[in-house]
């Protein structure tokens, strides 16, 4: 069982925004999992690293990117990005649809087929450490209840924004979200105006009929003050 120690440290944040400070100077981690957070904890690990006061938080995560194939997104002809990420302290990273393959389907199969092998991808690929939460299923027509059981069952866990697809109105995206919360996918959605070819402008009333779990980039998305109080 590999073991490490980090000592001295001046500051542990917790990310537990109802006791952000833990007490204590020293963390231990056993195979990749902290077993304790206290103070002079005894120097008896395979590694031990010394803190000099610095502070500790836990890894920040960007809940809204899209990802590609790996880390190569052609769309802003970027390599290792995530690797960047990770060096910056973003060790987590949550994809809003794969949307930037260069002739993605628009179709049901097609678009099952895409959040499968992004998924299964990042599965075992962590560019720099860093975790990515892949497989965004992008909502278009044709979907159905028995896709989203099946997808479920293959362990995605969200959708891409619904408006980057064909699926935008009560009576089908509104109907995947509802399907969502019955197996377990969380539906997310675009908001505001939007600049890819074959999306969908996504209103107030648009998206309080859908009813998704997720309203992404609120308040970047150019939706009147009013439209968010609504929300």
């Amino acid at each position: 069982m590999a073991t490490i120690l980090i000592q001295n440290i001046g500051r542990i944040f917790t990310g537990d925004i109802d006791r952000p400070l833990a007490e204590g100077d020293s963390i231990l981690i056993e195979d990749g999992v902290i077993r304790e957070v206290g103070a002079d904890l005894p120097p008896a690990a395979d590694q031990v690293y010394d803190a000099k006061g610095s502070a500790v938080l836990p890894g920040l995560v960007d809940c809204h990117v899209h990802v590609a194939i790996s880390e190569w997104t052609p769309r802003q002809s970027a390599l290792a990005w995530l690797e960047a990420y990770g060096a910056a302290g973003i060790t987590g990273v949550i994809s809003a649809g794969e949307s930037h393959v260069p002739g993605r389907p628009r179709d049901a199969a097609g678009v099952m087929g895409l959040a499968v092998l992004t998924q299964r991808i990042f599965e075992k690929l962590r560019p720099g450490g860093v975790k990515v939460y892949a497989g965004a299923l992008i909502p278009e027509k044709g979907l159905t209840e028995e896709d989203f059981r099946r997808l479920a069952e293959l362990g995605l866990t969200h959708t891409g924004e619904i408006g980057l697809g064909g699926a935008v109105s009560a009576e089908d995206a509104g109907e995947m979200a509802k399907w969502g919360r019955k197996y377990g996918i969380k539906t997310m959605c675009h908001t505001g105006a939007t600049f890819l070819e074959g999306t969908t402008l996504m209103d107030t009333e648009r998206i309080l009929s859908i009813r998704p779990d997720v309203i992404c980039h609120l308040s970047g998305g150019g939706i009147p003050e009013e439209g968010m109080r609504r929300f």
